[in-house]
């Protein structure tokens, strides 16, 4: 787990910690404080990229991005009637003016000759200095590396069997439980973050159970808020999105109808989704541990989740030659029991007498594998 305190070079922008095995500069490489104003990005003279920003087509795609996304967050804020009260019905809008940091991240960095830098850690990083930029009276709660309530769990077959070992589990970016600047109990945040290059869907699977046992069985207003940001190559996150449709996980992103607005939100049937060989296999994936098959107990989480989608970054840009293009995409979903009704838990008994779970005792001194 990582504090506030330990987070400061997460909340530059990409270019200020990268550039620091570069060219010497004169420029802090450390914001004083999380509210730093949201235009302090690093002068474009001392990046390692600067011949890609002597092409005029860059330039011109990179200053609109960066100048569309600090619009969004201008109007996020302007429409915010509480802006910086971090009670529960308020972390959709918190989420999505830190999106808009993923926005300008992404922009500076595809306008790069290489795009090496287009990564996982990339997004992160954003989110989370948008996360303290745009909430600094919130920001001492922030941590990334957060360890799950449920790494320890015991054995779901047999107690007996004992704790769980292993690979930490862990949530990319949270917001943990305390009160607010008002003195409010507030149940947190977690977002899970994936960026992908390749077809990564058991990973984004075991995401989305992450998702769902932090979320837990409380009503909307109370329960912890839950989110997945997902990107990459366009082509990479259409096979990923498609493998979860077809495993039971429908993630809309693009926009729907003539007037082009947010798709419908979808639900996810939890222990339907848990009887697919998909969704078993990546809840196994996520919960089991050891040589011999121990799978921890499941937390409580609701039967029944929807998927709404609450921001999206769309960018093609073709290459040097203009003979082709790349194109990447970014969506941010919230993970919601909201117009669902009260929340009815899944039935964790009853689905394992389905498990066919037959894991044994760990023999005492051979030790076993994580």
């Amino acid at each position: 787990m990582q504090s506030v305190s330990d987070l400061h070079p997460l909340l530059l922008p990409w270019s200020a910690r990268a550039r620091s095995t570069h060219r010497p500069t004169t420029e802090p490489l450390m914001p004083r404080s999380f509210a730093t104003p949201v235009t302090d990005f690093p002068s474009t003279r001392t990046r390692r990229t600067a011949p890609a920003l002597n092409s005029s087509v860059n330039c011109r795609l990179f200053f609109a991005s960066v100048s569309v996304a600090m619009d969004h967050l201008y109007l996020l804020r302007k429409a915010s009637t509480k802006p910086d009260q971090a009670h529960s019905m308020e972390y959709a809008n918190w989420a999505r003016r830190a999106f808009c940091y993923c926005e300008a991240a992404l922009a500076e960095e595809i306008a790069t000759p290489s795009q090496l830098c287009i990564t996982e850690e990339l997004v992160r990083a954003a989110f989370v200095r948008g996360l303290g930029h745009t909430k600094p009276s919130e920001a001492h709660r922030l941590r990334t590396e957060e360890p799950t309530g449920f790494a320890g769990a015991m054995c779901w077959n047999d107690p007996a069997h004992g704790q769980s070992s292993g690979r930490p589990l862990q949530h990319d970016v949270a917001v943990v439980a305390g009160n607010d600047v008002n003195g409010n109990a507030d149940a947190g945040m977690i977002t899970e973050v994936k960026w992908l290059k390749t077809n990564k869907t058991a990973d984004v699977a075991r995401d989305l159970w992450k998702l769902a046992f932090a979320r837990g069985t409380s009503v909307h207003s109370a329960a912890r808020r839950a989110f997945l940001l997902l990107g990459g190559e366009a082509l990479s996150l259409s096979n990923c999105l498609a493998s979860l449709r077809r495993g039971g996980a429908d993630l809309r992103w693009s926009n729907a109808g003539r007037q082009g607005g947010a798709p419908s939100p979808t639900t996810i049937e939890i222990d339907a989704f848990w009887e697919t060989e998909f969704g078993r296999g990546s809840f196994d994936g996520l919960l089991g541990w050891g040589a011999n098959g121990h799978i921890r107990q499941p937390p409580d989480c609701a039967r029944r989740v929807k998927m709404r989608r609450r921001a999206l970054w769309l960018r093609t840009l073709p290459n040097e030659t203009g003979n082709s293009s790349t194109s990447w995409r970014l969506v941010l979903w919230e993970m919601t029991t909201h117009g669902t009704g009260n929340p009815r838990p899944v039935q964790w008994p009853t689905m394992k007498a389905q498990a066919g779970l037959n894991c044994q005792p760990d023999v005492v001194g051979r030790g076993h594998r994580s």
